[in-house]
């Protein structure tokens, strides 16, 4: 490997690591093609009146909602449901401390049922957002 090299695995690891410290307020993100995602650090304190929760927004005339799944420590903590281009909000997520991260899953919903895809399963986008 040539100096150049290692240095921009460097420089890669280095941004990939800084963009997982903390996730930009407010900032929306795709939670696939029917809906977007957005974590909202509502008072940015290390402690328990901190407010931390993720929004969802359906797109709008689809035909289709999107339901929101929200994860931590490996635990569903809140779920939110968007329709018809509406917001909705995983609220119940108490202070997500800093450090510490939150796994997301945008599933596609018609007629109060998961969408399935080609392959059985529920159609869902997914992420993680960083305090």
């Amino acid at each position: 490997m040539t100096i150049g090299a290692a240095a921009a695995v460097v420089v890669a690891t280095a941004t990939t690591a800084s963009a997982e410290a903390d996730t930009p307020d407010d900032h929306w993100v795709s939670g696939g093609w029917w809906a977007s995602v957005m974590w909202n650090d509502y008072e940015n304190r290390d402690h328990g009146n901190d407010l931390d929760n993720v929004w969802i927004e359906d797109e709008w005339g689809d035909g289709y909602s999107a339901k929101l799944y929200v994860y931590r420590n490996g635990k569903l903590v809140d779920t939110a449901h968007a329709y018809n281009g509406d917001e909705a909000s995983a609220n119940d997520l108490g202070n997500v401390p800093n450090g510490g991260s939150v796994y997301w899953k945008s599933c596609l919903w018609n007629n109060g049922k998961p969408v399935y895809n080609d392959h059985g399963q529920p159609e869902c986008w997914s992420g993680s957002f960083y305090e």
